[in-house]
C-alpha cells in the first residue's frame, strides 16, 4: 500500500479514533466533576460561565479552519482528526509534520514513501508528549505553588507576575507571526483584530453575549478586511 492508501485506510480510522473518544470520555468526566466542585462552592451562575466558555471557543476555532483542512489534503481525514485533538495548536501539528518528513529528505505531500509515513506517524505524537508529562506533574500541584508565593510575598504581586508572564507568552507568539514577515498584511490583520476586541469591550460592555462573541468577530473582520485590502493593493 501506498503512504496515501494506508493513511485513508479503515485501519487507520480504528486507530485514530480512539483518541478522540478518550478526550470525550474526559471531557465528560471533568465536566461532571465541575458541576459537582461549582456546587459544593455555592457557585449559582453554573449556566452563564458553561455559554460564556462555549461562545468565547468559537472565535479561537475559526483560525484552524483553513489549517485542518490543508491537513487533510496532506494527512488525511483520519490522522487529522486525531493530530488536531493533540496538546497544541493544529498549526503547530502541520509544522511539525514538515519537519518530521524533512528530517530525511522528503518533502510532505509529495514524494513521501513509507519511510515518511513512519516518521510522521510517530513524530507528531511524540512532539506533544512535553505537553502532557507538564501537564500531568504540574497541574495538580499547581495551587499549592500558587499557595505558597501567596503566602512568602505579596498576592496582588503574585497575581500581576502572573498576569504580566501570560501577556508576555502571547505577545510572543504576535511578535513571532508579524516581525520578519514578507509583507504588512500579518501586521494589519493583529491591529484590527486588537482593535476591533477594544471597540467591542467599549461599546458593548454591558452585552455579555456580544463581547464573549468579541474574539470570533475580530478575527472575521481582520481577516475580511485584510484579504480585501491584498486583493486591492496586491
Amino acid at each position: 500500500m501506498t503512504p496515501e492508501q494506508i493513511l485513508r485506510s479503515p485501519g487507520m480510522w480504528i486507530a485514530c479514533i480512539i483518541t478522540p473518544l478518550i478526550l470525550l470520555a474526559m471531557t465528560a468526566l471533568y465536566f461532571r466533576l465541575s458541576l459537582k466542585a461549582a456546587k459544593h462552592l455555592g457557585i449559582k451562575s453554573v449556566k452563564n460561565i458553561v455559554r460564556a466558555a462555549a461562545v468565547t471557543s468559537i472565535g479561537p476555532s475559526f483560525s484552524n479552519i483553513l489549517i485542518i483542512v490543508s491537513m487533510v489534503a496532506m494527512l488525511g481525514p483520519a490522522f487529522t482528526l486525531q493530530g488536531s485533538n493533540y496538546a497544541g495548536a493544529p498549526r503547530s501539528k502541520l509544522t511539525l509534520a514538515s519537519m518530521c518528513t524533512e528530517l530525511i529528505g522528503q518533502t510532505l505531500g509529495e514524494n513521501l514513501d513509507l519511510t515518511g509515513l513512519s516518521f510522521l506517524l510517530w513524530g507528531i505524537p511524540m512532539g506533544c508528549v512535553g505537553w502532557f508529562i507538564v501537564t500531568l506533574f504540574c497541574t495538580p500541584n499547581m495551587n499549592s505553588a500558587i499557595g505558597f508565593l501567596e503566602h512568602k510575598f505579596d498576592p496582588k504581586l503574585i497575581k500581576m507576575i502572573l498576569g504580566c508572564s501570560s501577556l508576555g507568552v502571547f505577545s510572543y507568539l504576535l511578535c513571532n507571526n508579524v516581525i520578519g514577515k514578507p509583507n504588512y498584511y500579518y501586521a494589519l490583520a493583529s491591529i484590527l483584530g486588537c482593535a476591533v476586541v477594544l471597540i467591542i469591550n467599549a461599546l458593548f460592555k454591558n452585552n455579555k453575549l456580544i463581547v464573549q462573541l468579541g474574539s470570533g468577530i475580530a478575527i472575521l473582520v481582520s481577516v475580511i478586511i485584510t484579504g480585501i485590502t491584498q486583493n486591492m493593493i496586491g
